[in-house]
C-alpha cells in the first residue's frame, strides 16, 4: 500500500507534533508540504505534469522551480528544499561532500537531452584546442566535457572553460560569450534553431548520465506519506505521458 495505515498515521503525526483531526479536516494535520526543487528540463516535467493534473496534492508536496542543479544542490543544502531532481553524478558528488541524500526514483537515462553545441561556422570535425567552452561546474558539466575532450584526444587544459549555468545557455550563445556550450534540453533546441550545430550528445557515452529524485535522510520519516504520493504520482505521469504523447506535450 501507498499509504500508512491510519492508527500508524495518528501515531506518525503525534511524533511530529501535529494534532488529530477529523478526517474532513485531515489536510490540516500535515507537516509543512515536502519542497522538491528541479530545474526545467525535459526529464523532470513528469512531476510537473502530475501537479497540473492533480495527481500530487499541495498540501502534500510543493514543486520549487529553480535556475540550475548548483542551484538546487545549495537548496539541499540549506535544507531549504527537503527533495530534488537530479543527475546521479550530481547525487554522488554531493554524498562525497557529506550530504545526507537518499535516492527515491531513477528518472531516466540521457539519450541526447545532454549535449555540447557549437556556435555557427563550427562542426564536428573542426579543431577545438584553444576554444571557449562554457560550461556549468559540476559532475554532468565534467561529464559531457571530459567525454568529449577524450573523443579529440585533448586536455582540459587544450581549452578555456567559462561558468555559466544552464539557464544562461542561450543568453551567453546571442552574446558569442563562448565557441562551445555544454546544455541540455529545452535549451539545445533553441541554441540548434538559432543556428548552433550540435558537436557531442549523450548518445555518444550512453549509461553515463542517468536522472534521480533524491531526498534529505533526514526528511524520509516526517515525510513518508508524501514521498510515497510523489513518486506515484511520477509514474503515473510518465504512464501518461507514454499513453498520450500528444495532449502531454
Amino acid at each position: 500500500s501507498t499509504h500508512l495505515s491510519t492508527s500508524n498515521r495518528r501515531q506518525w503525526l503525534l511524533r511530529a507534533g501535529a494534532i488529530l483531526c477529523l478526517p474532513t479536516t485531515l489536510a490540516a494535520c500535515y507537516p509543512n508540504p515536502l519542497r522538491l526543487g528541479s530545474i526545467v528540463f525535459t526529464g523532470y516535467e513528469p512531476i510537473f505534469l502530475a501537479r497540473d493534473k492533480g495527481w500530487l496534492p499541495e498540501q502534500q508536496v510543493r514543486l520549487i522551480e529553480l535556475l540550475s542543479n548548483t542551484d538546487t544542490l545549495r537548496a539541499l543544502a540549506a535544507e531549504r528544499i527537503e527533495g530534488a531532481q537530479l543527475t546521479l553524478d550530481e547525487f554522488l558528488t554531493a554524498r562525497a561532500e557529506g550530504l545526507d541524500l537518499r535516492i527515491l526514483a531513477v528518472l531516466d537515462q540521457s539519450a541526447g537531452a545532454d549535449a555540447i553545441v557549437a556556435r555557427p561556422g563550427l562542426h564536428r570535425n573542426h579543431s577545438f584546442k584553444g576554444l571557449r567552452v562554457a560550461v556549468e561546474e559540476g559532475a554532468v558539466g565534467a561529464v559531457m566535457l571530459g567525454a568529449f575532450l577524450s573523443a579529440h584526444g585533448l586536455a582540459v587544459t587544450d581549452v578555456q572553460k567559462i561558468n555559466m549555468t544552464l539557464d544562461q545557455s542561450v543568453d551567453l550563445f546571442h552574446k558569442g560569450a563562448a565557441d562551445l556550450f555544454i546544455t541540455a534540453e529545452p535549451w539545445i533546441t533553441q541554441l540548434e534553431e538559432a543556428g548552433g550545430k550540435r558537436v557531442f550528445d549523450s548518445t555518444e557515452i550512453p549509461g553515463r548520465i542517468v536522472d534521480v529524485m533524491v531526498v534529505r535522510a533526514n526528511a524520509i520519516e516526517p515525510y513518508r506519506d508524501a514521498l510515497h504520493t510523489l513518486v506515484a504520482a511520477h509514474f503515473k505521469a510518465l504512464t501518461f505521458i507514454r499513453e498520450h504523447p500528444t495532449e502531454a506535450a
